[in-house]
């Protein structure tokens, strides 16, 4: 598998799940892009993906499940053949089927992972419409 461009994508209100996302996404030497589904969007713009590129993707898990902004700006996201990493973050609660929400977009996973996350300080929580 030749990669040529490494897309890190995440919903992280806390900044949690993006700290991972980086931290997985810099084992590769390639391109870099960024797409942080944690804000909203001024206009819908939809972001496609090849055989070539690598998209490392996390969201955190509430409740069990993908975060219903998540996985609505998700949907924004299409690839072809795209090689995934999928990955969830969790705190008090188990995963449950989180992983299984963020498999939709036409990629085809190659690695996936849950990361139980337990901080020591807590950021201030992005709000709604920040840049």
């Amino acid at each position: 598998m030749e990669i040529s461009k490494v897309t890190e994508v995440f919903f992280s209100p806390t900044y949690s799940t993006e700290r991972i996302v980086r931290l997985i996404g810099e084992a590769w030497e390639e391109t870099h892009q960024e797409i942080d589904l944690s804000r909203i969007p001024k206009e819908r713009k939809i972001h496609e993906f090849g055989a070539q590129d690598l998209i490392v993707f996390g969201v955190p898990s509430y409740g069990g499940r993908v975060p219903a902004p998540a996985a609505e700006r998700f949907r924004n996201l299409k690839g072809q053949k795209t090689p995934i990493i999928l990955l969830t973050a969790f705190g008090n609660r188990d995963y449950d089927d989180t992983l299984l929400g963020i498999c939709s977009c036409g990629s085809r996973g190659c690695g996936g992972g849950t990361f139980h996350y337990a901080p020591v300080c807590r950021r201030k929580a992005r709000q709604p419409g920040s840049e």
